[in-house]
């Protein structure tokens, strides 16, 4: 999907009426059915919501994101600006590791992300709690299943 010069600019005129953000530099990351995603600065992710059903599950969200993120062994984002039309929250600077990279890496390395992970899933299970949980588990059935 493509956006046009318009869209952009009016995307990039919302941030300066509603933050304090200064755009020097973007990089649409993302454009999905959800949101439309920008990388301002290379410092700022800003998730535009692109219809009323984005808006309504992230404002559900960012509650959970506010106080996991302060828990979470692993950086993760954290919602500093939300209103109608977007949320915002810092960079989280680095790279995604893809399963090929993860088996090329030498033991001790693979162990650290190891490590990572068992002390990130306790945290995980305790902030969202049984009931998403089992959610969780009968969306995956069915999705499984159809």
């Amino acid at each position: 999907m493509q956006l046009s010069e318009t869209e952009i600019e009016q995307r990039i005129q919302t941030i300066h009426k509603k933050t304090d953000i200064k755009v020097k530099s973007f990089k649409i990351t993302a454009v999905g059915c959800d949101s439309l995603v920008f990388d301002v600065n290379n410092e700022w992710i800003i998730r535009f919501y692109r219809n009323d059903v984005a808006k309504r599950n992230m404002v559900k969200r960012i509650p959970f994101l506010k106080n996991f993120s302060k828990v979470s062994p692993l950086e993760i984002p954290c919602p500093e600006i939300h209103n109608d039309e977007f949320m915002a929250y810092k960079t989280i600077h680095g790279e995604h590791l893809s399963i090929h990279e993860i088996e090329q890496l030498d033991t001790l390395s693979r162990g650290k992300i190891a490590e990572q992970l068992g002390n990130f899933k306790p945290q995980f299970l305790s902030a969202v709690g049984i009931s998403f949980l089992v959610t969780l588990l009968f969306v995956s059935v069915f999705i499984y299943r159809t």
